[in-house]
Parts: structure tokens; C-alpha cells; sequence
């Protein structure tokens, strides 16, 4: 009779086993790491009364060994169908989990409209144009560089509907990012504000001092005006960039360049996805 419990003890044991390696391939919960160390002892176990049984051992009063170990053996095996039960109902949770449908969310980010003001920065286009565009950039950012050309298309396209606001955004591992805000401003005080940026977004690479006032004598700027004006010695241009850099941290911008349209951030970084929702906000009507 004990002979034919302990197979049956080892038929269970065996489907627990394959259950726990199935189990375990799929999932790392607790319950399934008990449950894997209960087998491991449950194995040990066995071997030890197979043992037993194969030298016919006995123990205090005669009794054969075998019994003291099977009684163990049933502790063993009730905890470890406790454990097995509960892995079920674990596996069961997962399942229903799974299979309700995953509804995507609106990511806030793009759907959010910021106020960005304007008033201490440059436009480029009609003032009055009922789209702006704001960008936060870094002149050393190849990015930045390689998506000016787009913004300059845009405005080609929508002349009279669509401005253009820079905001400066210096990423600390460049070190001319400021130098070049400084040099953006100090020409501006001389009406070249965007030939400086184009300049200086086409020639991203080689920025220095020596190139900043290469590029003011190409524009035809008074030099000694734009240097002394470069120097920033009042620290007038230090506070506008750093009040724009600080401006795009609380609105969300975490590289260069980033776009916003009307306040609200876009991905859009073609001609086409500009005009797509350019004129999608142009055919809603005025507020």
C-alpha cells in the first residue's frame, strides 16, 4: 500500500514539476520562486526514501524509515499545492490583464498649448500673423542647423499667415552656444539679427570668436560696434538667453531644436507636416 502511495506521490509531483518549469520560463514571482525552491527540497526528499525503501531501513521501535519520511513527504506535497494554487490564481490575473484592450492615451506633451511670450525676441515674418512658430535652439546643434532651412520653407509658403520667433536653448557640453546667442543679439542691434543666424547655423562646426567677427564684416556691420556689443559687458544678452533657456525648461523642451505652433509643441519637422497642421489650424475658425 505504501509502495502505491509513494508512486502516486511521485505522478504528482512529477505534473507539479512540469508546471513549475512552464511557470517559471513565463513569470519571476514569489510565489513561483517558493514554489521552485519546494520542489528542489521535494526532490532531495525523494531520493532519500527511495534509499530507504531499496536497503529497507528502520528506525526507533522497528517502524521502517519510510513512514517518518512520508508523512514529510505529504507536508511537503500539501504546501507545495497551496503554492501551486495560488500561482494559478496569480497567472489567471495576468491573463485578464492581458487581454483587456489597451486604450492610447493623448500624450499631454503634444496637446498642451504653453504660453510662450514673444515681446523680448526677434520675429521674422508680419507681426500680426495668426500662426507663430517658436523654436528653441542651440547654434552648435547640427539639428538645429539641418531644420532652419524647413522654417525658412514654411514661411516661403505662408508669408502672410505665418511668424517666426527664435528662442535660445544652449545645451551645456557646447561651448560656443552662448558666444553664438551673443553674437545673434549684438547684430541684431544692427538689423542683421537672422543673416547672423543663418551664418552661424551654416557654419555650426568652426564657431570662435575670430569666425563671429568674420561674419559681422561679411554683413557689413560696424566691428567695434559688435564687438564692444559681443562683450556683453552689462550682461544684458547673458540674462535674455538665460531667461529663454529657462522659459523652454518649464515649457517641456528637452533637446534642440523644438517647435512649438501657437504654444503647442509639434513634431513636425517637414514642409509638409508643417502645412498639414498649419492648415488645419487655419480652417478652424477665429476664437
Amino acid at each position: 500500500m505504501q509502495e502505491r502511495t509513494f508512486i502516486v506521490s511521485v505522478v504528482i509531483i512529477t505534473a507539479v514539476f512540469i508546471g513549475v518549469t512552464v511557470a517559471m520560463q513565463n513569470n519571476n514571482a514569489p510565489a513561483i520562486r517558493q514554489m521552485a525552491e519546494q520542489q528542489s527540497q521535494l526532490i532531495t526528499l525523494l531520493r532519500k526514501i527511495d534509499t530507504y525503501l531499496s536497503e529497507g531501513q528502520v528506525g526507533a521501535g522497528g517502524q521502517p524509515v519510510f513512514n517518518a519520511k512520508f508523512a514529510e513527504l505529504d507536508k511537503k506535497l500539501t504546501e507545495m499545492l497551496d503554492i501551486y494554487h495560488k500561482v494559478e490564481k496569480q497567472a489567471e490575473a495576468v491573463k485578464q490583464q492581458q487581454q483587456q484592450p489597451q486604450r492610447a492615451q493623448p500624450s499631454e506633451e503634444y496637446t498642451k498649448v504653453h504660453e510662450i511670450p514673444v515681446a523680448e525676441s526677434t520675429i521674422k515674418g508680419v507681426q500680426d500673423a495668426p500662426i507663430t512658430i517658436t523654436s528653441f535652439v542651440d547654434f552648435q546643434c547640427p539639428f538645429s542647423a539641418r531644420f532652419q532651412p524647413v522654417i525658412d520653407a514654411v514661411l516661403e509658403a505662408y508669408p502672410q499667415k505665418v511668424n517666426y520667433v527664435l528662442k535660445h536653448f544652449p545645451l551645456g557640453f557646447h561651448s560656443m552656444a552662448k558666444p553664438s546667442g551673443r553674437a545673434v543679439q549684438a547684430a541684431g542691434e544692427q538689423g542683421k539679427y537672422w543673416e547672423m543666424v543663418d551664418l552661424i547655423l551654416k557654419n555650426s562646426r568652426t564657431l570662435s570668436d575670430e569666425k563671429f567677427e568674420e561674419f559681422a564684416k561679411d554683413l557689413g556691420l560696424n566691428i567695434k560696434k559688435f564687438k564692444k556689443s559681443y562683450a556683453d559687458e552689462d550682461g544684458k544678452w547673458e540674462k535674455l538667453i538665460q531667461a529663454d533657456y529657462d522659459l523652454g525648461m518649464k515649457v517641456g523642451v528637452r533637446g534642440t531644436p523644438t517647435y512649438y505652433l501657437n504654444g503647442r509643441k509639434t513634431r513636425s519637422r517637414t514642409l509638409e507636416a508643417f502645412k498639414q497642421e498649419i492648415d488645419e489650424i487655419l480652417s478652424k475658425p477665429a476664437e
